[in-house]
């Protein structure tokens, strides 16, 4: 399969979980290869009609399209076939600029194409999301949040001081960095102890 390399990183969207016409705009290789599973691509889809036209949902996915994985099934439903054939080969750019429908599901704090469908004669139309809920009444006064934990992170960068992070940053930084938790080295504030961020519960975003 004779495809460029072209390096991005993933970007996280918000797009409400639903049913989309989008187009395949682009098939990119991961910035940094995982540890256990290597490099992947990411599919960007760009939505074509209704209240979130022009917004953009990806996928993250190994490189290697078969029958039942998602990669495969993404360029199933870009091609408008039911399902890839084992042991034929195929050029995963021959699907960039097909249009199909999106389903876009709930993946941890954000959205993800969860799956495509084959682009039909009538493509039915997003959901509208559902109505926020209203906030209770405000109290007479607001409870202090707990104390967030802080922990020193070791970046692997040389020079300057380690930075200090509270949990939502560092799992932040651990996905835009496409990181192991195992790997990443942190010591809790007010400790001298040193371990790796998974002993805190910190995970990987690797979906495969």
């Amino acid at each position: 399969m004779a495809r460029p390399v072209k390096v991005s990183p993933p970007t996280y969207t918000n797009l409400p979980p639903g049913i989309y016409t989008a187009k395949l705009e682009s098939i990119t290789d991961t910035e940094k290869p995982h540890a256990e599973y290597g490099m992947g691509l990411i599919w960007k889809f760009v939505i074509e009609e209704g209240a979130h036209f022009g917004e953009d949902v990806e996928r993250l996915t190994s490189p290697d399209p078969t029958e039942g994985n998602i990669c495969g099934r993404l360029f199933a439903g870009c091609m408008g076939i039911a399902k890839i054939k084992e042991g034929e080969a195929y050029d995963l750019d021959d699907a960039i600029g097909k249009s199909c429908q999106v389903i876009v599901k709930q993946y941890k704090e954000r959205t993800r194409v969860d799956d495509v469908m084959p682009l039909g004669p009538v493509a039915p139309t997003a959901p509208r999301p559902p109505a926020a809920p209203k906030a209770p009444p405000r109290p007479g006064k607001a409870p202090k949040p707990p104390p967030q934990d802080k922990f020193w992170v070791e970046t692997g960068e040389e020079g300057g001081e380690l930075p200090l992070m509270g949990c939502v940053d560092l799992q932040r930084w651990i996905n835009e960095k496409q990181l192991d938790p195992e790997s990443v080295t942190v010591c809790k504030e007010g400790t001298e102890k040193w371990t790796t961020a998974d002993a805190f519960g910190f995970k990987s975003d690797i979906p495969f």
